[in-house]
């Protein structure tokens, strides 16, 4: 079960917000009743939330952010801000997007199946602008879901359709997609262990090795496998 992930822009997206790195392009195109661009001042809450893995109200924030009237946008007659520091709409609902996959991807770690957050990423998806991005995102959904279903599975102690379900899952998800490189990292050790299958533990260390020296993934849930694999 071998993988190579390389970071996608869209990857690099998520890894940035997170980074709280907040210079992003302003489209040209946007809802009439949304601002066009956002003060990086107004998200740090929002950024702290998501770095805290405090995700409902990171998203509550974002959202709040969309919905106040007069918008929280910048004025340009009263701010004259520099462009290049502020966050568009639509990087801002890819920020909200990456906030909802990483709190799917919080329950799936714990082998516990999520539908609300993946709903509110289909949501927020169906409201940007550029499509490849939005086909690039709806195929990362497709592969939560999957996700969700397995750890259903995994509820049900049908441990070994979890196995081949993986397996099936691995073979349609992106090959930068980390969240579920690192579920599939979980999976393997909460199925080795309910099997007593050392060699199901064993392919996740390699795995685990191989995120961390060929990858280079950094991620909380790279911090809870290293100390769950006693590392």
């Amino acid at each position: 079960m071998k993988k190579l992930l390389s970071l996608t822009n869209l990857t690099a997206l998520f890894v940035s917000a997170c980074l709280f790195v907040s210079v992003f392009a302003i489209p040209s195109m946007l809802s009439a009743q949304e601002p066009e661009y956002f003060s990086p001042a107004l998200l740090q809450n929002a950024y702290q939330y998501y770095a805290e893995q405090r995700f409902e109200e990171a998203h509550n924030e974002i959202q709040n952010l969309f919905n106040r009237i007069p918008p929280a946008g910048y004025n340009y007659e009263n701010d004259n801000p520099d462009e290049d520091e502020l966050i568009s709409a639509e990087e801002l609902r890819l920020f909200d997007i990456s906030v909802c996959i990483s709190a799917a991807y919080d329950s799936f770690f714990n082998m516990t199946p999520e539908a609300l957050w993946i709903t509110r990423a289909v949501e927020e998806t169906a409201k940007l602008q550029d499509e490849a991005t939005t086909e690039e995102i709806m195929a990362l959904l497709d592969t939560a879901n999957a996700v969700s279903m397995i750890c259903s599975m995994y509820q049900n102690e049908d441990y070994g359709d979890v196995l081949d379900a993986i397996l099936e899952t691995e073979k349609e998800a992106a090959p930068t997609d980390h969240e579920f490189f690192m579920f599939e990292i979980k999976a393997l050790i909460s199925c080795g262990e309910k099997l007593l299958n050392r060699d199901l533990i064993n392919q996740a260390h390699s795995l685990y090795k191989f995120a961390v020296d060929e990858m280079k993934l950094e991620d909380y849930k790279m911090a809870r496998l290293k100390k769950i694999l006693g590392y």
